[in-house]
Parts: C-alpha cells; structure tokens; sequence
C-alpha cells in the first residue's frame, strides 16, 4: 500500500500538473510574458522561471523513467526533496519577489543548491557506504540548516491550510464542487482542475515535514560515518557560516544613513556637509535601496502581522494572542523585508536631491531602470529621466539638407523613428541652435511624404505645453517644439507606434509570434540661421531614441558614415561671407498707450504725420574688438570682476575647469574678486579653491539671484559677473522661484563642457536680458568684451552686430519687419525683451507672440505644436484663451512608476493575509475558466 501511494504521489500530480499547464494556464499568462520578455520589458529570468515550471515535471518524469523506474521510495524523495521546492521557489520568484537583494539571493540559492545537492546524493551517492569526509558533512550539514529554515517557514500556512481542508474533506462540501463539474457546460479542463488543486494542497500540507525528514536522514547517514567530534565540528561550522551569512546580508543601510541627516546642534553646517561628504558612497547605497524599496522588499518589517490575523480568523482569538508568531515570521523572513516605513522611498528621492543635488532618476536611472524590469510594467509614456539614452526607438532614417542665400543658410531635418518595443514611446531632445538662429517649422506624418504630414501651429507656450500632455496622456499623436534657453530648444513626439507582434492559435489555443517590421514615424524640422560655420544642432541629450550602423544617414544627399553623434559636423560654409540683410525698421510715436502692432507695408502718411520716428533694423559683422577699445582699457585701471563658483555637489566633477577659469580671468584682469555661497550658509569670498565644500543643490535661480545681488550692491567695481555652474539641474527648479530683477552689470553663465539643457522660464527672461551663456570662459569673456561699450540698441553675438536704433517705451513702437526674414523677427523679440523693465505682464507677452506668430517662429514665449484633428486644435484655441497661457511649469521629468504595494498591516504581497475556504479558491478558478471558454466560444460563432 506504501508503494502504491508513492507511485500515485509521484505520477498522479506530475500528469495532473502538466495537463492544466499546457492547457490551461500557458494559453492565458505564456503569452504575455513572452513578447513583454522578447520586448525586453521584463527581466529574461521570469520567462526562465516560466520555462521552469513547464520543463521540470517533464525533466523528473524522464529521469524517473531512466534512474527510478521501480523504486517508489527514491521517487517520492525526488518529488519532495527536489521538485517541489523548486516548483515553490519559481511560483514565489514569479509572482512575489522583484529585484534581488542579496540577501534575498542568499536565501534562494541556499534552497537550490540545496535541492541540487539532495538529488545528486539520490542519483550519485550511496550514503550508508561512503566513509567520511569533509565535503560530503558539510554538504549534508547545508541540507540540514535550510530544510529547518524552508520548513519552518511553510509550517505558518500549513498549519491553518491543513485545519481548513481537514474541516473541508469532514464537511463534504467537495462534493458541491463535483456536482458543479459535472452540470457545467462541457469544459475538459475542469475536472483535472479540480484534482490539481486538492491534490497540491493535500501535498503541501505534508512538504515541511516530508523536507525535514528527506535532508535531515541524508546528513543524519553522514554524522555517523565517522567520530561524532569530527561530524558535529563541520556541522557547526556550515551552521554558525549559513545563520552568519543570513543575519549579516539582512543589514539595511538606509537606517543608519537617514539618522546622518539630523544634524547635532553642536557641530556647524560646514561640519555636518563634510561627514555626510565623507560618507558619501554609504549614503547613495542607503538611499537608493529605501528608493527602490518597493521593488526589492515585499514588506515592511515593522508591520507584518498577516500570521496573527490569519490565525485569528482560523482559529479565533484576538490577534494578539498570536503576537509571537508575528515575531518568529518576521525573523525567519527578515531578508525579504523593509527595515523602514512604506513611503521612505519618497524621502530618500529628497534626501538624495538635498545632498547630491540631482534627481535620483537621473543620477541612478540605471539601477531603476533594472528594477522596473523586475516588474510587469516599466514607466509612464512620457520620456522622463529613467529614459535618458534608453534604446527603445530606432532612429531608422535622417536626411539634412541645406542651402545657402547670402548670409542665410536654411536647413531642414527630417527624421522617421521605428519603436522596438510593444508600447507606444516618446521621443525627446533637448539641443542648442548655432547663434542668430530661428525655427521655422515643425512637421509630424506617417509616411516620407511631407506634403501629407500635419503642419505645425504656432502658440503660445504654456498654452502649447498644456495641451501636448493633454494629447500624451490620450495616447494621441502630438509633437511639440520649444526654446527652453537663449540657444536651447526641447523637440518631443509621441507616440511612436509599437512594435507590431503578430499572433496565431492553434489547436487548443497553443500561441505562437511572429515579429512584423516596426511602422515609422516622421518628423520635419526646419530653421534659418546666420551662424558662419558649423550650421548644425548640438545635441545637448536624448531620451529613448538611438541610431545604429545601420540607420541609414544622408547629408544632401550624400551616404554619412555611421557616427556616434546625433548630427554629422561636416555641415559649415565659408566665414567670409558679408553680412547683408534689409531687416525692417522700427517706429517710435510720440504719443502715449498706442499699440504694437505688425504691417507687412510701409507705415502709412497718417502715421508718419504723428511724429514718428523711424530707426532701421541693421545687421552687420563686428569688428574685431580688442581691450583697448573697451572703457575699462581706457584708462589704467584694468576692469574688476567677480566671479560666482556654484557650490553643487556636482561641480566636484569640474575642479580642473574650475581652477582653469580663475587662472584665465586673472591673465586677463588682476583684479578677480570670488566669491561662493555654500548651501545652507551666508554668501563667502574665497581665496583658496580646496576650501570650498561642494555639496548639496543649489539651483540656477538661486545663483542668479547671488549674481544679481553682487553685481547690484557691487554695480561702481565690477564690470561683469561671472558665474561658473556645470549643466544645473532645471529638473529640480521651483516653478515660480522669485527673482532679482535689478542689475548692476552683465551676468554670463559659464556651463563646463555643455550647456544647461533648460532653464526655468524666468530665469531665461533674466538672462537673456542682462547677460548670456557659454560653454568656456574664454567665450564668455569675448561675448563680455565685445558688449561691454555697446548701447542698449545694439548687441553682439557670435560676431554678429545687431542695431535696432531704439530700445524705450515698448507701447510707442511699431514695426515694419520686411517678409521672410525670420531670424529678424527672434532677435527683435529678444531685443524687445531686454529692453523691458520689470516682469512682463501677460498684454506685453501677447505682442510678442504676435510677432512670433506672423513671422511663424518658436521664440522663448512662443512654441510650436503639431496636432492631428480638429478637437485637439480646438483645445489649443481654447487654451490659448487663458490666462496662463504663457505660463510653462518645469518639466521635471521625475516619472510616477509602477510602485509595487509593501505589505503591512493591511495588505500582503508575499503570502495571502488570510486564508480562503478550498472550494471558494477552486470556484474562483474554475469561473474564471468558464467564463473565458464560453467567451471565446461566442466569439467564435459567425456574426
């Protein structure tokens, strides 16, 4: 009788299993995991894990066959010693657990090794023959210490699972179940269902002790072998090493990490900057663990109590009663656990802009990146920080041309993407323009041919942006083209479709996939520009788009190489072509409150009759301007210039431009004053570079406003301010940050190595008023020179003199701009801009955005958006009524995710809080089954 029930135990539940998989469960879930696998969605492991399932009962019949035909005990052992933990841990790894710590890895390969080490003694060893030896105890001894860990922890649900069905099979309530069976409409399936089910708990509820006993005999064989001295050392050892690897993997940075951030009212802020500095690595480890504690952790430590209110509800009794088991479950599951609370995530996203002054997203997107991917769903359908040089959109074609007239050389950019993934992505740029540039179009199609795709609407910018991620939101085709700096521009499109699958059924709904070439999306974009050289963008950054060697690349009409860069630099034209352009004129009445308005012919005699004065609009190169022609050279004494060092964290990378820079400014001027406002402290001068703590964030609002005041309270010493920043991080800018709008002198902001991708709107406004940017000082410094004795009509950039002959009451101007000249019109309006006092109010940015409109540019104040029907152009003209239509909120870029749920007190994710009557999980299942079958037999019948 023995034997038979091995053999029914072994052969029964593995037929059982393999027919319910097959027929049952891989035609609901099997598909989905694959394509999101293949689609790279999800970490390769699950679909392992899947196969798993699927491969190991097949695996032990056919080693049964071969090695255990006839020996049902040695059957039964393999069943329970090594195919049923390794079916546990796949369900657990599948649905359970996310990204591995390692401690959580710890645990899991402790039972598979494990596993692996019980059947090669079941296929390899004769453990009553063999003498003694130190490797055959110590691996007997692993058995020992994790079949009384992996037992004890299925002992809390076997227990009350076995009480449950113990009660079930006395009630004969299964016997409603046979009776559903078999007087539901025909579905195969449901009988093996319902045998699957009671036969796998009826199984589980013995595994604790069937492990405990299986590993336990196998090191028990081996302790006798020899002296029970030398048995009972390796014993130990392997023991005291296993708990010791347990209880030191399990320990958490993120506690001792969050305690280092109450400062002691006896230590200074300078002290405290420099032991959190000095601790720098411990503190990104704990703080990026409590980030992504809801992918790593199923629960938080500190309120598991599901084990009380389980037994509570089983056995009655108030929870706690059962407080102590409570205690014994979260010890034994401790390295699946948050040390901490559920919403640290959130604090550690703070902490870690408080110290290192960028966003977590950007600054670990890779770590985050692949503990979505421990998850079903990844991201939002925005291009956020986590999606920064992600190769999820193929750029499959890029075609520039360009021609020049005169001066003015025209370029058009067209691009067509191909997604490779299964979702709907988009595709975003920030990039830089050459100087004396304009925008002059925007289009979005479904195919190559331009005259088919959806022309671009110029609006006004928050208005634009309001209804872009209106569209994205809805999934609808937009495109949005904006000047986010004085030279920077942000391009995005969404969405690009999806990676088509295709999917066949056949018999008995088996799945199978077929990838379909990836539909394109293209994009058109043009610009003028005066720039005498490289006429091309600069990319600045990407985010999920990517080119390979195979995009094919052409630059008028010529095959470019493959390049790593986003545009080739072969693009340029000669540097000695004159400037001439009849720019247009600008009129000043006489008269107060009249209007600005455009006229594409000459201003009438009425108008000239009131006294209006007329001021050309020229366009010239510069001379070269040397030191001697400035005032400051003039006389003998050399100009004074303060320089602001932005004490960032991340300006710990820049030290060697850093100290380049002030040695260039003191070649250029002996008389170099620096200063530098640490974070959470007063305003400093510094003498000595190393004495400067970088750390902490501090935004580019803020270093405008140090700039401003020093060059107000300092406007009779110094000549310019420099301020000396890395990229910044716009992402992390307040949306209305309050400004210093009075200034003493210029104000030049030098990004190392790369511009800033954007600027927070106001801050643009100020300095593209009072200053500019550049990527070197030695820029910096010529765009300084060359402006220092120019009035306020005039302006020099990259060489380029503009003279507008005015620059007063805005509200007596009129302009007479001459046709197809948009580059004009961009530097009229920034030129109007700078001549504005105070903060623009919203008639004065309307008139601005008249001349963007009529000109058909982006300027700061005026972007543009392609939409694809009628009701979406209808909510821009509706937005575009509003009063914050000029209004644009920071793109931060910081994406909601997927947060998987810890469990608490009120929710579980490792094991169900408690548990359901056999026949309710049973009739679950089996509705769920009907209801597909009969669905898809409706479906099938002709319409």
């Amino acid at each position: 009788m023995i034997r038979l029930s091995q053999y029914f135990i072994f052969w029964g539940w593995n037929i059982v299993f393999l027919i319910v998989t097959i027929f049952g469960i891989m035609p609901f879930i099997g598909p989905n995991i694959i394509t999101a696998t293949l689609a790279g969605e999800i970490y390769i492991d699950f679909l392992v894990t899947l196969l798993l399932l699927i491969v190991l009962p097949i695996l032990s019949i056919l080693l049964v066959i071969k090695k255990f035909s006839w020996q049902p005990e040695l059957q039964i052992r393999w069943f329970y010693g090594v195919e049923a933990p390794l079916l546990v841990l796949g369900l657990i790894r599948m649905f359970t657990l996310r990204e591995l710590t390692l401690a959580s890895a710890f645990l899991l390969i402790s039972i598979i090794l494990s596993t692996c080490i019980y059947g090669y003694f079941l296929l390899y060893k004769d453990t009553k023959q063999h003498t003694f030896s130190y490797k055959t105890t110590s691996l007997a001894a692993l058995l020992l210490i994790v079949s009384l860990y992996f037992g004890a922890l299925l002992s809390f649900y076997v227990i009350p699972i076995g009480w449950i069905f113990l009660k079930f099979i006395i009630s004969f309530r299964w016997l409603t179940i046979i009776y559903i069976i078999f007087t539901t409409p025909a579905f195969f399936i449901a009988p093996f269902v319902f045998i699957f089910f009671y036969f796998s708990i009826a199984l589980f509820i013995g595994m604790p002790l069937a492990i405990a006993w299986f590993y336990g005999s196998t090191w028990w064989q081996q302790f006798y072998k020899t002296s029970w001295q030398r048995a009972a050392a390796t014993t130990a050892s392997i023991v005291i090493l296993w708990i010791a690897g347990f209880v030191w993997l399990d320990i958490q940075p993120q506690q001792q990490v969050f305690s280092w951030f109450y400062k002691p009212s006896t230590i200074s802020y300078a002290e405290h900057k420099t032991f959190l500095i000095q601790h720098r690595y411990q503190i990104r480890q704990g703080l990026l663990n409590a980030y992504l504690s809801h992918y790593r952790y199923t629960g938080v430590k500190s309120k598991i109590d599901n084990i009380s209110r389980m037994y509570s509800n089983i056995f009655g009794g108030s929870p706690s009663y059962y407080a102590s088991w409570d205690v014994a479950y979260q010890t034994l599951l401790a390295p699946l656990l948050y040390d901490g609370a559920e919403n640290d995530d959130r604090k550690a996203a703070r902490l870690y802009k408080n110290i290192f002054g960028v966003p977590i997203q950007r600054a670990e997107r890779d770590s985050i990146t692949a503990a979505l991917g421990a998850t079903y769903r990844r991201d939002e359908a925005e291009a956020g920080l986590i999606n920064i040089n992600q190769r999820q959109v193929w750029l499959q074609e890029q075609n520039i041309t360009y021609s020049h007239n005169g001066p003015i050389t025209a370029v058009e950019i067209h691009e067509a993407y191909a997604n490779q993934t299964r979702e709907r992505q988009e595709i975003f740029y920030y990039f830089t323009l050459p100087p004396n540039s304009a925008i002059t179009g925007l289009w979005l199609g479904e195919s190559a041919d331009k005259s088919k795709a959806q022309a671009f609407i110029v609006s006004p910018r928050g208005a634009a942006q309001k209804v872009y991620k209106q569209q994205v939101r809805r999934q609808i085709d937009p495109a949005l083209l904006e000047q986010v700096g004085p030279r920077q521009y942000r391009l995005r499109a969404f969405p690009i479709p999806p990676k088509p699958w295709t999917r066949t059924r056949s018999f008995m709904e088996i799945v199978s996939f077929r990838e379909e070439a990836s539909p394109t999306m293209h994009l058109w974009m043009t610009y003028q520009t005066l720039h005498q050289g490289n006429v091309l963008p600069t990319l600045l950054e990407k985010r999920n788009v990517y080119w390979s060697n195979y995009s094919n690349r052409i630059l008028n009409g010529i095959k470019m190489w493959h390049t790593d860069a986003w545009m080739p630099n072969s693009a340029s034209r000669n540097a000695n072509i004159p400037i001439s352009i009849d720019a247009g004129t600008i009129s000043v009445l006489d008269y107060e409150n009249s209007e600005i308005s455009q006229h594409s012919e000459d201003l009438k005699d009425t108008e000239k009759s009131k006294n209006t004065v007329s001021h050309k609009i020229t366009v010239s190169i510069a001379s070269d301007t040397s030191d001697s022609n400035t005032d400051q050279s003039t006389s003998k004494t050399p100009p004074k210039i303060a320089v602001l060092i932005d004490s960032s964290y991340s300006m710990r990378q820049n030290l060697v431009e850093l100290e380049q820079a002030i040695k260039f400014l003191k070649q250029q001027t002996n008389t170099v004053d620096i200063f530098v406002k640490p974070v959470h402290e007063t305003q400093q001068t510094v003498t000595n570079l190393n004495n400067i703590i970088f750390y902490g964030l501090v935004t580019t609002s803020e270093l405008w406003n140090q700039a401003a005041n020093i060059s107000r309270l300092n406007s009779n010493r110094y000549a310019s301010v420099f301020v000396l920043t890395d990229q910044g991080t716009y992402e992390l800018e307040t949306k209305n940050p309050k400004l210093n709008t009075t200034v003493g002198s210029r104000v030049w902001f030098v990004h190392f190595n790369q511009l800033a991708p954007a600027y927070q709107d106001s801050v643009m406004r100020e300095i593209m008023r009072y200053g500019g940017v550049a990527t070197t000082i030695q820029e910096a410094w010529y765009q300084y020179r060359v402006n220092a004795t120019l009035d306020a009509t005039q302006y020099i950039e990259n060489n380029i003199r503009w003279d507008f002959g005015v620059c007063t009451n805005l509200k007596s101007l009129k302009f007479n701009l001459n046709a197809n000249q948009p580059i004009v019109a961009a530097k009229l309006i920034d030129h109007l801009m700078r001549c504005h006092k105070g903060t623009p109010d919203i008639e004065f940015l309307d008139q601005l955005h008249t001349i963007a409109k009529s000109s058909q540019i982006v300027s700061p104040y005026s972007s543009m958006i392609v939409l694809v029907n009628e009701r979406q152009k209808a909510q821009l003209k509706q937005a575009e009524q509003e009063s914050d239509r000029f209004e644009r909120p920071v793109d931060s870029g910081v994406e909601t995710l997927s947060r998987p749920t810890l469990s608490s007190s009120r929710r579980s994710n490792l094991f169900a809080s408690g548990v359901p009557e056999p026949e309710e999980w049973l009739l679950i299942i089996l509705s769920l089954a009907l209801l597909f079958y009969l669905t898809k037999r409706y479906n099938a019948k002709p319409a």
